[in-house]
């Protein structure tokens, strides 16, 4: 059974480069709204924060700092 991601909204840890942004790629893609957990984005993925940050009425990308150490 297949479910959709549309409209959900998720938190993504490490999603600011590696396997984790492209699975973030893949939900905004797929028009699920994602915060992205990291220490730092490298710039593919500022990238596609700045252009899914700016959509009207579709999924939203947003950065927030995070350590998951501490």
């Amino acid at each position: 059974m297949s479910r959709s991601v549309k409209g959900k909204s998720v938190i993504i840890t490490g999603a600011g480069s590696g396997i984790n942004l492209e699975f973030a790629r893949v939900l905004l893609q797929n028009g699920c709204n994602v915060l992205f957990g990291d220490l730092a984005l490298r710039p593919e993925a500022e990238k596609l924060i700045k252009e899914y940050s700016n959509k009207s009425g579709g999924p939203k990308a947003v950065f927030y700092k995070t350590n998951v150490v501490s």
